[in-house]
């Protein structure tokens, strides 16, 4: 790293790997180390694609990006927010999205949908207002996904984590207060 910095040598695919393979077990990791790791790993991400494919990534939610990685990150992202949304302060339970985090960027579209289903009842405990927002968000994004069935669950490419990240970061500045990680 210091090499890549002092020299403007390209990133380290290695590293960005490595950074991508922990950020994809989230649920190791607690509290600030958990959003420390996934900010690190968003900018290894962005750094790594800058210098090795000429892809610059902006670090803010990008509602007109059609990548099959990023919508589902952030369709992750959402299934995380509708469930914390129910929780109250006491609750120190992970969320199903966290929990199958890993299995979800392996096989996605198997994975929503269990995802989907798991759901249900948090979407009940919702206010109406707030039930309608995150269902609206969810047809937007799986409107995007255009490719085949089968297509959409192949393993997901580093990408995903910047639309986890994005949505999360952007329903904490919508919301004016910070997303549990």
């Amino acid at each position: 790293l210091v090499a890549c910095r002092v020299d403007k040598t390209r990133f380290p695919p290695d590293i960005e790997r490595a950074l991508v393979e922990k950020a994809s077990h989230l649920l190791l990791y607690e509290g600030e180390n958990r959003q420390k790791l996934l900010f690190t790993a968003c900018a290894a991400i962005r750094k790594y694609h800058y210098d090795h494919l000429k892809e610059e990534w902006d670090m803010a939610l990008d509602k007109n990006c059609s990548d099959r990685s990023y919508l589902f990150g952030r369709l992750l992202a959402i299934a995380d927010a509708v469930e914390n949304s129910t929780y109250t302060s006491e609750d120190r339970r992970e969320t199903n999205a966290l929990r199958m985090q890993k299995a979800f960027s392996l096989r996605p579209m198997a994975t929503w949908r269990l995802l989907e289903e798991k759901l249900v009842p948090y979407y009940k405990q919702l206010s109406p207002g707030l039930c309608q927002y995150y269902r609206k968000l969810v047809q937007e994004i799986t409107d995007k996904l255009s490719v085949s069935d089968r297509d959409l669950n192949q393993k997901l490419d580093d990408i995903y984590l910047l639309g986890y990240y994005h949505q999360r970061a952007y329903r904490t500045e919508k919301d004016g207060k910070p997303a549990e990680a």
